[in-house]
């Protein structure tokens, strides 16, 4: 499975009405490790990470988990998608969790808080929303 299978989800106007995703590319000026993707979920834009192995947070780049970190620590909930299989879509959002190590430093991880698993057929933007990942929704 490639991203762009994934990513061709997203160009499906019965899926995804128009407007209702932006797809940020990689261009000159634009900070590394940006989402692909921003969906709208309620009245805000969220970020969306595509990725092609299953483990989603093990594949995050340097960049794209920093990136992810700051959002997060700044109250934005991140989203990660990937293809589970041919049939089924996974997708999550992700968050943190920080640990004490030894009395005076702490250290944070980046997990993957919820997921939910969904056939290819019945991914859409309602499915996304019926997620309640926003908490703001």
């Amino acid at each position: 499975m490639k991203e762009h299978d994934l990513a061709a989800l997203f160009t499906d106007h019965s899926r995804f009405p128009m407007g209702s995703v932006i797809s940020v590319e990689p261009r000159y000026g634009i900070e590394p490790g940006q989402p692909d993707k921003l969906i709208l979920l309620g009245d805000q834009f969220t970020p969306l990470e595509l990725k092609v192995k299953q483990d989603i947070v093990g594949s995050l780049r340097p960049a794209q988990r920093r990136w992810t970190i700051l959002a997060l620590r700044a109250g934005v909930t991140c989203l990660a998608a990937t293809m589970w299989s041919k049939h089924a879509v996974k997708i999550c959002a992700l968050g943190l969790l920080t640990r004490r190590q030894g009395s005076i430093q702490n250290f944070t991880i980046l997990i993957e808080a919820r997921e939910e698993l969904v056939p290819v057929e019945a991914f859409n933007l309602e499915f996304i929303k019926s997620c309640n990942f926003v908490r703001a929704l």
